[in-house]
């Protein structure tokens, strides 16, 4: 599930800092959308992603689809 903390890393990555370098540890498990398919870049990730975690969280509780490829 994702978490307050999740969103807040991609709005730093999206919005603040302008890079996933360091940031997002996993751009296959950010890319909520799976707009960038097998193999997303950071500019992939996007205000559409950070809302499907959005909803999860604070208004459906559905969690969107999550691709289990980054090591923990």
């Amino acid at each position: 599930m994702p978490t307050i903390g999740d969103i807040s890393v991609m709005i730093d990555a999206k919005f603040i800092s302008g890079s996933c370098d360091g940031i997002i540890a996993c751009l296959a498990e950010a890319d909520a959308n799976l707009s960038g398919g097998a193999n997303p870049t950071c500019d992939d990730i996007s205000i559409g992603d950070i809302s499907m975690l959005i909803d999860c969280l604070f208004i459906t509780g559905e969690p969107p689809f999550v691709r289990n490829e980054c090591a923990q």
